[in-house]
């Protein structure tokens, strides 16, 4: 019992809870342990898919432009159809009149293709490839520090749910502490008032658990929508924390590590080389643009066919009559014969644009390039810079949070005992109920500073694993 040593109560997150629903995900299974909490926001959290769209949009954009360095094929059916009467239209110039009926049916394959545009379509690709790269960058950071932000929602729950355990075995206490204190009131050992504080703290420690069950139900409310999920999901929070360890190496190893793969390191690298790419399509135009074109099909005018026989009647016709004429050398003149033997069409076309005054348009184009190049690098320098901040701080609060804990612990431990101790010693007459509710006032916050040092532990561990780009989001919280 309570009254001769504290002890914390078991309670189990559900049966707290008051419920055992499912997660969103499934409504039929477990709570979700942080693994799965982690793994469920990584496809259902409102950031992220953000993040995931403009990386499938980035990822559209250049396999749209790296097509762009290859020739296309393209096949077409094209079928003209024109009917006119007394138009000359564009040809009258030239003395000639267009058949009244036409049609005309042409199946190709061709392909029209910039071969050389000063290599402004492979530069474009590339920058396009940076940004599929930054994309990719801003999807694993914007990952990496909701993950971090989980584990810090995910055990706040369980912060909580230990400040709401502290809170019952304080109740427990407080009411020893009444019962002890009505039972020396009856022998006149202590005054009344004694019982009157006794009561208000029974009351006040029925407040603090009220206040911490409705604080762990909101902690847990936010971490559901934070991750997607319904307000009704569980978690299965741990009654006893972890204990991670530290990522092993010297400090200069593992500030080399972040600067390799923080994501905001590469988004920077990838954002300089996007702007040094930029200033080099600059003068792309100044150099030979060299199209080529080719194609081979079919191209038949059935109207054509009509009207060249209809000549060719006309023509045997008169020669009948009068075979001498000179245009009837060659009588009978046989009919059309329809169908074409196909043909082929291949080209080249290069411009060379030398341009003589631009009013400066060109050099300020530099100059704002240079600028932009300038800023990217000076991004770049400052991104490293705070990885390795990053890193040094994070090391340092995760140092200073392990070696706290054993301070804590002592504390916890030594206040507990007080607390004992100060309980018995006020059942015997030996010290005041002032003193008895200092020292267990004393034990439950070493006990909750206890806990939240532990987590804090925790989340500094995190953000290290954060800070060094190599982990995860799975691997992040896979011991945890």
């Amino acid at each position: 019992m309570l009254a001769y040593g504290m002890r914390r109560i078991a309670i189990t997150w559900v049966a707290v809870c008051g419920f055992s629903i499912a997660p969103a995900a499934g409504r039929a299974g477990q709570p979700l342990t942080l693994t799965q909490t982690v793994g469920y926001a990584m496809s259902h959290n409102a950031t992220i898919a953000v993040k995931r769209t403009a990386l499938a949009q980035a990822e559209s954009n250049w396999t749209r432009q790296r097509a762009t360095e290859y020739p296309p094929v393209v096949a077409s059916l094209q079928n003209q159809m024109e009917k006119q009467n007394n138009y000359a239209g564009p040809y009258a110039q030239y003395g000639i009149a267009p058949i009244p009926n036409f049609s005309q049916n042409t199946a190709q394959v061709g392909s029209q293709w910039t071969l050389y545009n000063g290599s402004l379509n492979q530069i474009l690709t590339q920058q396009y490839r940076r940004e599929v790269e930054s994309s990719r960058a801003d999807l694993r950071q914007t990952q990496t520090q909701i993950t971090a932000k989980l584990v810090d929602m995910f055990f706040a729950i369980a912060n909580w749910q230990h400040l709401y355990e502290l809170a019952q075995a304080n109740l427990i206490y407080q009411q020893a502490l009444l019962s002890a204190a009505q039972a020396k009131e009856k022998v006149g050992l202590v005054a009344g008032v004694d019982v009157l504080r006794a009561e208000a703290g029974v009351e006040q420690t029925q407040v603090a658990v009220l206040n911490a069950q409705s604080n762990r139900e909101t902690a847990r409310e936010g971490l559901a929508q934070a991750i997607g999920a319904t307000l009704d999901t569980a978690f299965a929070v741990p009654s006893v924390l972890p204990n991670p360890p530290l990522p092993t190496g010297s400090t200069a190893a593992l500030v080399q590590i972040a600067q390799s793969n923080r994501p905001e390191v590469a988004a920077a690298l990838a954002g300089l080389a996007i702007a040094q790419l930029s200033r080099s399509s600059i003068d792309t135009d100044l150099l030979p643009q060299v199209s080529v074109f080719a194609s081979f099909g079919n191209q038949t005018s059935p109207t054509g066919f009509v009207d060249q026989q209809n000549q060719i009647n006309t023509l045997n016709q008169s020669c009948a009559s009068n075979p001498n004429q000179v245009s009837c050398i060659g009588f009978p003149f046989a009919g059309v014969v329809r169908g074409t033997p196909g043909f082929w069409d291949i080209g080249a076309t290069s411009t060379l644009a030398i341009p003589i005054i631009d009013y400066g348009t060109r050099a300020a184009a530099h100059r704002a390039a240079n600028a932009a190049v300038e800023s990217a690098q000076l991004a770049l320098d400052s991104a490293r810079t705070a990885a390795e901040e990053d890193v040094l701080q994070s090391l340092r609060e995760a140092q200073t949070a392990r070696e706290s804990l054993t301070y804590q612990r002592k504390a916890a431990d030594l206040g507990a005992e007080a607390a004992r101790i100060s309980q018995l010693q006020y059942t015997n007459g030996l010290i005041s109920l002032t003193d008895t509710k200092a020292a267990q006032g004393t034990s439950l916050q070493a006990q909750a500073d206890l806990f939240t040092s532990q987590i804090a532990l925790i989340n500094a561990v995190v953000k290290v694993r954060s800070a060094l780009g190599t982990y995860d989001p799975a691997a992040t919280v896979a011991d945890l």
